[in-house]
């Protein structure tokens, strides 16, 4: 294994990682969320002991974008570790 070829693997779980810990920091959430239900209460409610729900525009980050942004960084990451290892039999010969 060359130098670049030990870059790139070091690259790849690096990005791992920071995608990991990306999605474990947003709670682990298995799907992808742009909306987030919130409990309301206003003062009517408060007395009454009722509580809504209201959607609020929020991003969590989920395991299904971790999985895809691992999956094609991989993917790139085995086609130059690839052409690496070719451009290296090359050289030997």
């Amino acid at each position: 294994m060359n130098k670049n070829q030990k870059f790139l693997l070091i690259f790849f779980l690096i990005i791992v990682l920071a995608v990991t810990s990306l999605w474990l920091f947003h709670g682990a959430a298995i799907f992808t969320q742009t909306q987030v239900a919130v409990e309301v209460q206003d003062e009517l409610e408060k007395q009454l002991g009722i509580t809504r729900q209201e959607w609020v525009d929020q991003f969590v980050w989920g395991l299904d974008l971790t999985l895809s942004v691992i999956g094609v960084s991989g993917l790139i990451t085995l086609v130059f570790y690839l052409r690496e290892k070719k451009k290296n039999k090359r050289e030997k010969k």
